[in-house]
């Protein structure tokens, strides 16, 4: 069965979308997606196809997100969402969609091509989106832009407890995985030393088990985001970055577990 050029989903029997792009038929599964991809192909953005590790979200119609653009051509509305300093606007935004450093790259770019955008930074890791613009008038520009590329914005606000939730959670990892390095680390000097100062057997035994033990959390806890993207990638058949790292924290893992 073959599949949509855009987000690799099977394409279902009857299908007729599709155009030529780097000397090949690229077919699609929904009008969707072969709109997205053409308007891609047609603004100079095809770079993206180039760059991805990952298909692309499924086109799909999203009512809540179109009402948001036309919800935010009020200015009331707006000026409650954004924040304003001296300089600049800054919009925050959460987009669904966003699957590996290809998109990073197409939503900066195509942000940046709009007048009114000083400077777009997006995050792979937390779908976050901050775009700096010199009037809050181009908000609905930017979420129409985004939609039209096939992503579903959301507006946030930067001091909104949602929107630091995930930010939390990956620092929590971060510092768990930080304790028990250092604590592993002092186990393993007293093996060190103790080599060297007939120590008991079991007492090296314990100090062993319990690195093993405290390994095992940074694994199974600390290094979960790395093996839920690397699976993901696997699924779609691609070594996206995730890979790469999620295999040598398990080798690692394995080998120490095995010496242990």
């Amino acid at each position: 069965m073959n599949h949509c050029f855009h987000c690799e989903e099977p394409i279902p029997e009857g299908a007729d979308w599709s155009f030529e792009w780097n000397g090949s038929l690229r077919q699609f599964c929904c009008a969707g997606c072969h709109a997205i991809a053409k308007t891609l192909v047609e603004n100079g953005l095809d770079e993206y196809y180039r760059r991805r590790t990952a298909p692309a979200v499924k086109a799909a119609p999203d009512e809540n997100a179109i009402e948001l653009a036309k919800a935010y051509q009020d200015p009331n509305i707006r000026k409650a969402r954004v924040i304003t300093d001296h300089e600049h606007i800054e919009l925050h935004l959460y987009v669904e969609g966003i699957r590996c450093s290809a998109c990073v790259w197409l939503i900066e770019k195509v942000c940046l091509e709009l007048p009114a955008v000083i400077d777009c930074q997006a995050n792979a890791m937390t779908h976050r989106v901050l775009v700096k613009l010199t009037t809050d008038e181009a908000v609905p520009m930017v979420l129409e832009r985004l939609q039209t590329i096939g992503y579903r914005p959301h507006v946030i606000r930067a001091d909104e407890d949602s929107t630091v939730r995930e930010d939390r959670a990956l620092l929590k990892r971060l510092g768990v995985a930080g304790l028990v390095a250092m604590q592993t680390m002092m186990f393993a000097v007293g093996l060190y030393v103790g080599d060297g100062q007939d120590m008991a057997i079991e007492h090296g035994r314990f100090l062993r088990w319990t690195s093993a033990l405290l390994a095992c959390v940074v694994v199974f806890y600390a290094a979960v985001p790395f093996f839920r993207g690397a699976w993901q990638n696997l699924q779609h058949r691609r070594l996206g970055m995730d890979v790469p790292v999620a295999l040598a924290i398990g080798s690692a893992w394995l080998v120490s577990m095995v010496n242990t």
